[in-house]
């Protein structure tokens, strides 16, 4: 091409052979080289470019019948379709020679071959109005486009995409290639699914046959989500333009990394069976270890005096929650900040929260509170019979006591009157007292009766 036009030239004259040259296929490599199919002399010619001129040679084959279409690949292997013998041959370049063999064999009349820089093979299978997509291993064939007749040739681009010379329906096509989708799914722990699950994966039938599948195979950490009804499932069978869906959790069963392929296989015995592979990967969370539990100071137990009791923990950068009913702790539950205070019986449930471990196990300490008993209050003059009316007075023994007393057969509390002085009894009377004080137990009560005749 010159100034957004073309210039036509000959590039090599064919040399005759038993026949007059028919050249019906032509490709050519990276080098400039051309290939070129010779159908009448069934023979596969070789023109070297060097110095701007072409060297002929004679690719040695044998058994071609109206071989029309050639491609090359970057390794110079050469892939021609033999067409009457419906079948496409390779000739492998080794050390500057050349070995046939045949890499796809059951078509019928294939005209038109490429090949891409995977090393993928296209084959334009005209008489059975598809195209196939082999794999470099020649162990995997699929079909491109749909609804063709008599495709005779096939081209493949640097992206992957395929072009079809569809005779029959007076057209040419693009193909897009598309890749089975890598499923990534949200990291999970084991014996839980990822918060992601389940993810989908459409299969569509564009070929010209039912697609009918084997079963499924899912790896151990990818199960089959088994909620959705049109599921890609063994022998599921699609027709020309249906569609099945692959759904796929992630609940690993191993630590670490998962990596794999969900395998949907269709059944060999269909022509251009092929497998669809779909990698999936995820990570698994690894066990939390729990917290340290807390330590509660002192120990639980028996005591004659208020307690003050503190909350420590080991691990680095703990949270201390805890309860004084007897309830189990939670986030939720009452922070330690500082010292508590016990002046009564009273359960300490504590727990230990922190980053990157679970919630430690429950620590817990029961604390009983007896305080010692202030001394029971004295009367005087003791209880009796008396002829004239008496002078009460109370005291007590414990130090700071404040005696509270009744005189209507009522047990005192702290909230009954507080002893200030003798108490006047005229009649017939009953007079019991307590004695409270800080840091102790209420007194024992006293009790005395005074009758005056």
């Amino acid at each position: 091409m010159s100034g957004g036009s073309y210039v036509q030239s000959t590039a090599v004259n064919l040399p005759a052979g038993v026949y007059p040259s028919e050249p019906y296929g032509i490709a050519v490599d990276g080098a400039g080289n051309l290939y070129l199919t010779d159908v009448s002399n069934k023979r596969v010619l070789k023109e070297t470019l060097s110095g701007g001129a072409y060297t002929g040679t004679t690719v040695p084959t044998t058994g071609l019948n109206a071989s029309d279409g050639i491609a090359v690949d970057g390794n110079g292997n050469i892939y021609i379709a033999d067409t009457f013998n419906n079948r496409v041959v390779e000739e492998t370049l080794n050390g500057g020679t050349y070995t046939q063999s045949t890499v796809a064999a059951g078509l019928s009349y294939p005209y038109g071959v490429a090949v891409d820089g995977s090393g993928n093979l296209y084959i334009a299978d005209t008489l059975n109005n598809r195209v196939l997509r082999q794999n470099p291993l020649g162990n995997s064939q699929s079909m491109v486009g749909s609804g063709l007749t008599y495709p005779y040739g096939v081209a493949v681009d640097a992206n992957g995409k395929v072009y079809i010379a569809d005779s029959g329906n007076h057209r040419a096509l693009k193909e897009d290639f598309s890749t089975a989708p890598t499923l990534a799914f949200a990291a999970a722990g084991q014996g839980s699914t990822s918060t992601d699950s389940p993810q989908t994966v459409t299969i569509s039938n564009l070929g010209n046959t039912a697609l009918v599948s084997l079963p499924v195979t899912y790896p151990a950490d990818f199960p089959e989500n088994q909620s959705v009804v049109d599921d890609c499932s063994a022998n599921t069978s699609l027709a020309t333009g249906g569609t099945c869906t692959l759904t796929i959790d992630f609940s690993p069963v191993a630590a670490g990394k998962s990596n794999g392929t969900v395998l949907l296989r269709e059944d060999v015995s269909v022509a251009g069976s092929s497998n669809i592979l779909v990698p999936v990967s995820g990570v698994e969370l690894l066990p939390q270890s729990a917290a340290v539990a807390p330590v509660i100071s002192p120990q639980g137990g028996t005591y004659s005096a208020q307690q003050s009791v503190r909350l420590t923990d080991a691990t680095g950068g703990a949270t201390i929650y805890y309860t004084t009913n007897g309830s189990i702790p939670t986030a939720s539950s009452t922070k330690y900040t500082g010292a508590i205070s016990i002046s009564q019986t009273t359960t300490i449930n504590a727990i230990a929260e922190a980053s990157g471990y679970t919630a430690s196990p429950v620590a817990s300490a029961t604390y009983a509170i007896a305080f010692p008993s202030a001394a029971t209050p004295v009367f005087s003059p003791k209880a009796g019979t008396f002829s004239t009316s008496q002078s009460v007075t109370i005291t007590d023994a414990t130090k700071g006591a404040v005696i509270y007393y009744t005189a209507n057969g009522a047990t005192p509390t702290a909230s009954s009157t507080k002893y200030s002085g003798a108490i006047k009894v005229a009649g017939t009377e009953t007079i019991q007292a307590i004695a409270v004080a800080s840091g102790e137990s209420n007194s024992a009560v006293a009790s005395a009766e005074y009758t005056i005749q």
